[in-house]
């Protein structure tokens, strides 16, 4: 599984980057091997924002977003 991670009006982390991998990964699973996942993790004020996309084989596009005052 491919998984990209973009980070907007915010410092890239490894710890932050392995711990979507983690999410992400569980989720996949539950699909198929042949799935993608592009996350977005940004803040804008005083909100993190995570948006991710599933992209399963063509097939389907499962679409997230979250909002939260803490990005785990």
């Amino acid at each position: 599984m491919k998984i990209s991670v973009t980070f907007r009006h915010m410092s890239s982390t490894d710890a932050l980057r392995a711990y979507v991998e983690e999410k992400v990964g569980k989720v996949a699973k539950l699909l198929n091997d042949s799935c993608e996942a592009h996350v977005v993790l940004s803040v804008e004020r005083h909100l993190h924002q995570a948006h991710i996309e599933l992209i399963t084989g063509g097939a389907f596009r499962i679409r997230a977003e979250e909002r939260s005052e803490d990005m785990y």
